[in-house]
């Protein structure tokens, strides 16, 4: 985007250099919120906080480092799952909106193409590019298609302001309450995808976390992944549920802060008694050196707003205590 804006305003940018200190100011002002990092690892505990009082360890945070081993770009493969990915974020598209607002979302971002070359194209590249992100990170987060939803709004706009202009100038300035008629559109939108995405009575994660809190016996240590772990963590750390339990995330850097596990689980096993509830759970024992009994099966939530998977919560013990 900033590419564009230089290309596109080049002429401006000559004419008011000042604009171009004016928007890095902005750009700086925007990264201020990363100060807090810094400050409150100064208030410990370091075993918590620690990395983000090193450069290293806070523009690691910073620029996503823990997420990269999911990301899978600049090949030949990633352009082919990009394509491979069109038809599932089509389905996704329509069947959380509807056709008439894909339709006049695409129409629009057409005739943003012909009437401002720059800023059409700028559009296109950039649905382009969201696409083949959303489907080399982990391909099924649908909140990553949110840019590609801006677009069409942007299309959607675009294309009705086009109408109206069109109606005013054949039928005269009488028409141009058309301009009103067209609020009618947001809230047509609006009743028709109501109740697709209306969460008020999704009581899915009060009914999980109750469920998984009572399969757990008194000073147990859970390991467990981040759909998992938010919910969990949420109702342990912020409104103390279940102050015995400890929960661990499987993956080192998703930390629960309120009440961290030291390694190795080896060890804690032979203290405590430890559980794994996971989706990817085959490599359990390999990462941990335990081994795992079935104890019983739950539903777990992975990317979405609803658990859907059937996975079974594990008691890892040491080798030779295992039956």
């Amino acid at each position: 985007v900033i590419l564009f804006v230089l290309a596109d305003a080049r002429r401006e940018i000559r004419a008011r250099p000042g604009l171009l200190v004016k928007a890095a100011t902005a750009f700086a002002v925007g990264l201020l919120p990363y100060l807090y990092l810094p400050l409150r690892a100064l208030a410990g505990p370091a075993e918590i906080y620690g990395a983000f009082l090193t450069l290293e360890g806070l523009f690691a945070h910073i620029s996503g480092a823990q997420f990269r081993g999911d990301m899978h770009f600049t090949s030949i493969e990633s352009i082919q799952a990009a394509w491979a990915a069109l038809p599932q974020v089509s389905d996704h598209v329509l069947a959380l909106s509807n056709p008439a607002f894909v339709v006049l979302g695409f129409f629009g971002i057409a005739l943003l193409v012909l009437s401002d070359r720059w800023f059409g194209w700028l559009l296109v590249l950039l649905g382009v590019v969201n696409v083949y992100f959303y489907a080399n990170y982990l391909g099924d987060l649908s909140h990553y298609l949110l840019t590609s939803w801006l677009i069409l709004g942007i299309g959607l706009a675009y294309a009705g302001e086009t109408i109206v202009e069109m109606v005013v100038q054949r039928g005269g300035p009488r028409l141009s309450w058309v301009a009103y008629a067209m609020l009618i559109l947001p809230v047509v939108l609006l009743a028709s995808n109501w109740a697709t995405h209306d969460q008020s009575a999704n009581h899915d994660g009060e009914h999980f976390t109750a469920d998984v809190f009572a399969a757990l016996p008194q000073d147990a240590v859970l390991v467990t992944y981040w759909d998992a772990l938010t919910p969990l963590s949420y109702k342990h750390c912020i409104e103390g549920v279940r102050p015995d339990v400890s929960l661990r995330a499987y993956d080192d850097k998703a930390l629960v802060t309120c009440d961290p596990v030291q390694r190795p689980l080896t060890d804690v096993a032979r203290r405590r008694p430890v559980f794994a509830l996971l989706v990817n759970d085959e490599t359990i024992e390999e990462r941990t050196g335990l081994v795992r009994i079935p104890v019983e099966n739950f539903t777990l939530p992975w990317g979405q707003r609803y658990p859907q998977l059937q996975r079974s919560l594990y008691r890892l013990v040491p080798p030779d205590q295992a039956p």
